[in-house]
């Protein structure tokens, strides 16, 4: 399917099992109205697959607003795999992403998909900017993304190529490229963000942040590592 213009493109909510959600094609050449490309929730097992996405601006009053590409919230057993995600603009609310994974899940896949040129001007408190997003999360697999930030804004939760928001455990990172060059002014750039690394097992890597005072190569919580060598102390990414 090509979709050309809307606010919300693909919506299962509440569809039961196997769903499969492949190759459609979302937003046209130019820049579209739309909110959020596809989003899954509380569905179980569901495929999404060799999507493209792009080009997706909307300008949305009030504070509880999102601009996502993919979004699972709440399910088991997912896949989103072989979709490209790019030319994401967002002006308000709080969260910006190419692949959202939240709400509540087990099991759940990305891997092998494209994601890159997500940007977000919003300025309130408890915005952020991600390039793959998780949040309530149990045993995902985060497999061979490739992800590019890039741009400016001063989001104050910062900005991360591989967001780990809240409330996840044994989260697998592996053969990953986390890119993120991003000037959020005197908030953090980085290419992880977790908010704690007890919960992350990571390895086999590209890293890259842009270097300056206030980002950092990988942030946990507040601590920031700069460097490669740092983060290898904390027994991460050992073979990035």
């Amino acid at each position: 399917n090509f979709f050309k213009k809307g606010g919300m493109f693909i919506s299962i909510i509440s569809g039961g099992k196997g769903n499969i959600i492949r190759e459609n094609k979302i937003g046209s050449g130019a820049d579209s109205l739309v909110a959020y490309g596809i989003e899954v929730a509380n569905c179980e097992g569901t495929l999404i697959e060799n999507n493209l996405i792009q080009n997706m601006k909307v300008t949305l009053s009030g504070s509880n607003q999102a601009m996502i590409g993919i979004a699972l919230d709440s399910g088991n057993n997912q896949i989103i795999r072989n979709n490209v995600i790019k030319n994401i603009r967002a002006v308000s609310g709080y969260i910006t992403a190419g692949i959202y994974v939240g709400v509540s899940g087990t099991n759940n896949q990305v891997y092998n998909n494209m994601v890159y040129d997500i940007n977000s001007t919003s300025i309130q408190s408890n915005s952020r900017l991600a390039g793959i997003y998780l949040a309530y999360q149990t045993n995902p697999i985060i497999y061979y993304n490739s992800v590019y930030l890039l741009g400016g804004g001063a989001t104050p939760l910062g900005s991360a190529a591989l967001y780990i928001y809240t409330s996840c455990t044994n989260i697998d990172a592996k053969n990953n490229i986390f890119i993120n060059t991003r000037d959020e002014s005197t908030y953090c750039a980085s290419s992880i963000y977790d908010y704690s690394a007890s919960n992350l097992i990571t390895d086999y890597n590209g890293l890259f942040y842009q270097s300056n005072s206030n980002n950092a190569l990988v942030r946990i919580g507040n601590t920031k590592y700069n460097t490669l060598t740092d983060w290898q102390t904390t027994g991460k990414d050992l073979h990035s």
